[in-house]
């Protein structure tokens, strides 16, 4: 089993680099990291919940009685890679989503099943090896909205594990992402996004939070 999960850390670096150390800070002014960093403000009633899912789930916080305490940590340093290279912008949207949604199901198969883990870290395996970093110059650089996009994507993935959000609803919130995307790009192409396209960027990211949140509560 530690073989496999060691494995699990070679898997998730397939073209991916060591996550920037540098420091965030969200809405409150506190610093925010882009594993643990949640802006609490901005989730209302599932701030807690979502936190708590977040640790249990995406940083492998569930799988500590099943592979220790420094295996699943290092689990969880896999998804912080995968993370830390969409919120670099090095990592397409349709990438993140598809590598998160594995890296679930993988940890789920491996928490169920132990004995199965070689296999699912082989299909994360080759879907990873199928990513190919994107090349961003610092000039068209928009972490915050990353970031945003980030969050909004993990929501959707919390609401869809807890029965909050169904599978339709997720694939709406996914192609409005998407719209942003296609915009970021587009502000891209001359090689300078303007601070007038990144505060537009900013705000459609804060409404698609917003609006997951919404669909969440109802």
């Amino acid at each position: 089993m530690k073989a496999q999960v060691r494995l699990l850390i070679l898997v998730l670096g397939v073209g991916m680099t060591v996550v920037d150390a540098q420091v965030r800070k969200g809405g409150n002014g506190r610093p925010v990291s882009p594993i643990n960093g949640v802006d609490r403000e901005d989730l209302g009633a599932f701030a807690g919940e979502f936190s708590a899912w977040k640790k249990a789930r995406l940083e492998a916080g569930e799988l500590k009685d099943v592979l220790g305490r420094r295996e699943a940590k290092m689990v969880s340093q896999g998804y912080a890679k995968i993370v830390g290279k969409f919120e670099e912008g090095r990592m397409s949207q349709e990438d993140f989503a598809k590598l998160g949604k594995t890296f679930l199901e993988m940890t789920k198969r491996i928490g169920d099943e132990p004995e199965g883990a070689k296999d699912a870290l082989m299909e994360l395996r080759e879907l990873a090896e199928g990513v190919t970093p994107l090349v961003v110059e610092a000039e068209t650089m928009t972490p915050r909205v990353n970031e945003r996009e980030a969050r909004g994507q993990e929501l959707m993935w919390f609401g869809l594990d807890k029965g909050k959000l169904s599978a339709g609803k997720v694939a709406t919130l996914e192609r409005k992402m998407a719209a942003i995307e296609s915009a970021k790009e587009k502000a891209q192409a001359d090689e300078v996004v303007s601070e007038r396209e990144r505060e537009k960027l900013l705000e459609d990211a804060r409404e698609l939070v917003a609006e997951v949140v919404q669909a969440l509560a109802r």
